[in-house]
């Protein structure tokens, strides 16, 4: 699907790197509804967002021995699945539709009673 905030096209002509920030700008500031293909063949749909309200609070631990820092895998994005309620990613190269949904609004979770 061909729309203005991604297209295969678009990934050709600039880049992935460059449409990786694109749409790192595009997630920070919306909710957005994407389709991507999974490593499997199979196609998966995904609502998803990179704004800093809806993502969960980070915890620091300390540790004894600090972890060593890995090279940032250019080629897929992370982003936070709404639906899910957990960190996911994709390959650049495995997205088929960006969509911007409008006037979301988290649902409210209800703490069960036993």
């Amino acid at each position: 699907m061909v729309n203005e905030l991604f297209s295969i096209e678009m990934m050709e002509k600039i880049g992935e790197e460059k449409t990786r920030k694109h749409l790192q700008g595009v997630f920070g500031g919306n909710v957005v509804d994407i389709v991507f293909e999974k490593k499997d063949g199979t196609e998966r749909k995904m609502r998803c967002t990179l704004m800093e309200e809806h993502l969960p609070e980070v915890v620091v631990k300390k540790e004894d021995t600090p972890k060593p820092k890995r090279k940032e895998n250019l080629s897929v994005l992370p982003v936070y699945d709404l639906e899910s309620d957990g960190w996911r990613s994709f390959q650049l190269s495995g997205l088929k539709e960006v969509n911007v949904v409008e006037n979301w609004k988290p649902v409210e979770k209800s703490e069960e009673t036993p």
